[in-house]
């Protein structure tokens, strides 16, 4: 009774209910990631260019990511993603990951990696490619020094074609480290928060998880949402977990009446409060931090949100090879 088709046959579901993803038609844009999806991807169609996406743990930061490159058309983008499992503290780790991206032999020294890896991009150029890089966890970050490579590959194509753009992705002392980057400021298209959800945007979240599948049996009453919503304010990820935990849960005990499921297992069930709780004092000066960048990134020279974007090409005449670039600075 434990295998998961057992459990999906029990809710007579498909796939597991509230933390499945499926694609970009499966999405759900909440009114509250509506604004964070537009701007990100009006942004992120201009190379070269930075962005960043921060906030608090389990706020769909990385699906709201994973969403918007899918909506990168295919014919002219490619998605790199590198998810940081460790704290980086130096300049020598986005060559590396690129070159294994591109499928470049292991076995060759770091210079002969930065060569071919900007031969690639020359032949992307040619093709009249684009390239998107995904820094996830990029909060792990942890100095200046980290963003050399970054700010070297954007400098560089200054003065040659123009076809990659970086969004980063982390917690809110990604904001910080973003602020210290004078050199990407001029570059910095979208600084973006994401927001906690409305009670509202979850209990519409609910109805769309479940009503995506019409043969499903499960309802979650309006007790249940109150105090899961109560209990993490906001944060989807931890909410939507708990969702399915509780339909697990359930299923665990055969029982379809999930709220005595709910009342009687609340303990096991919902992570304890501070865990998903933020001091109100910290997230406010970094609400406070982050308008004065906001401003001082507006006053750089970064595009206006209204602006095409789609619109900004590398002058004709800029046709230095970037691997003669990279060869040069190696």
């Amino acid at each position: 009774m434990s295998d998961i088709k057992d459990y999906l046959e029990f809710w007579q579901a498909s796939h597991p209910v509230f933390i499945h993803w499926d694609g970009r038609e499966g999405f759900y844009k909440s009114r509250t990631l509506q604004e964070t999806v537009t701007r990100l991807l009006a942004y992120m169609r201009r190379t070269p260019s930075v962005h960043f996406i921060y906030g608090s743990p389990a706020m769909g930061k990385t699906t709201i990511t994973r969403y918007c490159t899918t909506e990168l058309s295919s014919h002219i983008w490619d998605v790199c993603w590198m998810s940081l499992a460790t704290n980086i503290d130096h300049d020598q780790w986005v060559f590396p990951k690129l070159a294994s991206f591109f499928g470049i032999h292991s076995g060759l020294s770091r210079k002969q990696k930065i060569y071919e890896v900007g031969r690639h991009l020359d032949l992307m150029v040619e093709d009249k490619r684009k390239l998107c890089i995904v820094v996830d966890s990029a909060d792990r970050l942890t100095t200046d020094l980290a963003f050399g490579e970054i700010d070297t590959l954007l400098q560089l194509q200054d003065i040659s074609k123009h076809c990659v753009s970086f969004v980063f992705v982390g917690r809110h002392k990604l904001y910080k480290m973003a602020q210290r980057q004078h050199s990407l400021q001029s570059r910095t298209g979208c600084l973006h928060e994401v927001d906690r959800w409305s009670y509202k945007d979850f209990s519409d979240f609910i109805g769309y998880a479940i009503h995506k599948q019409p043969k499903c049996t499960l309802d979650i009453p309006e007790q249940i949402r109150k105090e899961i919503y109560d209990q993490y304010q906001g944060q989807i990820g931890l909410m939507a977990s708990t969702l399915e935990n509780l339909c697990i849960e359930s299923f665990i005990q055969q029982s379809k009446d999930i709220l005595k499921v709910f009342q009687e297992q609340k303990q096991k069930i919902l992570m304890p409060s501070n865990f998903a709780k933020i001091d109100s004092s910290t997230h406010q000066k970094s609400m406070n931090k982050v308008q004065s960048s906001v401003q001082m990134i507006q006053k750089e020279g970064s595009p206006d949100y209204d602006r095409d974007i789609n619109s900004h090409q590398a002058n004709e005449s800029e046709n230095i090879p970037l691997s003669s670039l990279f060869k040069k600075n190696a």
